[in-house]
């Protein structure tokens, strides 16, 4: 029921039916913040996040994106930075924070530091150098093409 609340935009109710009962899980808190996060009501997310307790990486990733979304890449990397695990989706929802803030080179910073990555986060780089016209940065080069499984096509070649 939560859950139906949140995505129906009816955080309010969602928010009195989570202050009725205790004993909520991780899901169901971290549905709530990010709902509070897709309806851009950071404050209020912050304070779910807060009184969490018990934090699991969805519960990062929803703090970190929520303030790439609204620009304030400062308190997104403040998240990044303090989460004790990163996933590839932690690290692409700060390249692409950067990214859409302007911030290109600090996006590349990171994208060369991760760890791993896969389809979501090279499609991130790329778009963020076609974004800003910069096409030769965009072309993949052979020494960087992102490896892909057999039998898929990366731009009119096969892998």
């Amino acid at each position: 029921m939560l859950a139906a609340y949140v995505r129906n935009g009816r955080i309010q109710e969602a928010r009195q039916l989570f202050d009725s009962r205790t004993g909520w899980d991780a899901i169901s808190w971290n549905a709530l913040m990010a709902g509070y996060v897709q309806w851009g009501q950071m404050v209020e997310a912050q304070e779910m996040f807060n009184r969490m307790p018990q934090r699991d990486v969805v519960s990062w990733n929803t703090m970190v994106s929520g303030y790439a979304r609204r620009g304030d890449m400062m308190e997104a990397r403040r998240f990044f930075d303090a989460a004790p695990v990163r996933d590839v989706f932690t690290w692409t929802t700060v390249v692409s924070g950067y990214a859409q803030n302007g911030m290109l080179e600090e996006a590349r910073r990171v994208f060369d530091a991760m760890p791993e990555k896969n389809a979501m986060s090279w499609n991130a780089m790329m778009a963020a150098y076609v974004q800003r016209r910069m096409m030769e940065e965009a072309k993949p080069r052979r020494s960087c093409l992102m490896p892909c499984p057999s039998g898929m096509w990366l731009h009119g070649t096969q892998c």
